[in-house]
């Protein structure tokens, strides 16, 4: 038998994906790769792309504050633009600290979406699912236009994510390496020097 230690989060996230029946085929880069093996977590770089590029979706795991077991109800379903113009309005935990009415740009500035790594998994990927509340939100590369149609004033600058209105839309949609760095300028890593350089090795890789 092998035994696995990870963390409570990951742990976490494990239980919220778990299907209710059937199975379901993920890939986790926690457990997939293994993370003190520096020669394999360095070939595996390469991959990144191909492994979020080729997948049916993305799911993005927030945490029990934000993206509670619904224990066997079925979450509503919703486009992630509709979160910001309110059409959909997402029913928050009881014990939640989160602001209310919740807000793109409130989600935007979650932990999660400061990390380099979570970049390149979004924008390669078809498609992303973000539970909050009890609504599953859709995000493709159709959103950003849904939400530039909805809400005119609306500029992705004012968050702490400038670089979501490209989800969906593939690396080579930022632009050249300039605008690339000036996009992701404030996205933190437990290693900078290689987390960023792997990032930018995969998105180079992708346009190429």
């Amino acid at each position: 038998w092998d035994c696995l230690v990870h963390t409570k989060n990951c742990w976490e996230m494990l239980r919220f994906v778990r299907p209710w029946r059937g199975i379901r085929m993920l890939w986790v880069d926690a457990i997939c790769i293994n993370q003190n093996n520096i020669p394999e977590r360095s070939s595996q770089v390469a991959n990144m792309d191909c492994i979020y590029s080729s997948c049916s979706r993305v799911v993005v795991y927030l945490g029990p504050d934000l993206a509670p077991l619904l224990h066997g109800r079925h979450a509503r379903r919703g486009r992630l633009h509709e979160l910001e113009t309110g059409v959909i309005k997402p029913v928050l935990p009881a014990q939640t600290q989160q602001p209310q009415p919740y807000r793109l740009e409130d989600l935007l500035s979650r932990r999660y979406f400061s990390r380099i790594w979570v970049i390149q998994e979004l924008l390669l990927s078809k498609g992303a699912v973000i539970r909050v509340g009890d609504v599953d939100f859709w995000a493709d590369a159709s959103m950003s236009s849904h939400l530039s149609s909805s809400m005119p004033t609306w500029t992705w600058d004012q968050t702490h994510a400038a670089w979501a209105r490209y989800i969906s839309q593939g690396a080579s949609s930022i632009g050249d390496l300039k605008e690339l760095l000036q996009t992701t300028a404030l996205s933190l890593a437990t290693d900078p020097g290689i987390e960023f350089l792997g990032f930018l090795a995969s998105c180079l890789s992708y346009r190429s």
